[in-house]
């Protein structure tokens, strides 16, 4: 008596790829290929969700809102552009303003808080991560769009 199994029921079949099939695969294969690469650049290396927190004085006759002009734009270019300097270089080279602007920011999917000053002085604190940064092409009031 015979099984109603047969054997060979379920051959291997070899698959090779058709001019048509290559052609009909590759761009939308590209396009998600890029898409993704995209994606993962703005998201893990970017800055995003801006928020202005609010504005802080020691000096209110010396040192108002307006000495800071600030939007998220701005924002954006400065931690662009500044560079990672030590607390020393801070004292030694630069009179930083008795006040401040501070805020939140996203940057590689981490919520950092940051501060800057007029004169292109600023710190961003990401977890356990504290810079100081300035940005001496980026002055507070005559950024660089």
């Amino acid at each position: 008596m015979k099984s109603g199994w047969q054997g060979n029921a379920f051959k291997a079949v070899r698959c090779t790829p058709t001019r048509k099939m290559i052609t009909r695969y590759a761009l939308p294969l590209a396009v998600l290929t890029l898409l993704v690469a995209v994606f993962y650049n703005s998201i893990f290396s970017g800055i995003h969700s801006i928020d202005i927190g609010s504005f802080q004085t020691e000096s209110p006759a010396t040192c108002q809102p307006s000495d800071i002009n600030l939007d998220p734009t701005r924002i954006e270019n400065f931690f662009r552009h500044a560079a990672v300097v030590s607390s020393r270089a801070i004292h030694d080279e630069h009179d930083l303003a008795p006040c401040h602007v501070q805020g939140t920011l996203v940057q590689s999917l981490q919520r950092c808080n940051w501060t800057i000053r007029p004169g292109g002085v600023g710190t961003l604190a990401c977890g356990s991560d504290f810079r100081f940064l300035v940005c001496t092409e980026c002055d507070s009031d005559k950024q660089q769009e």
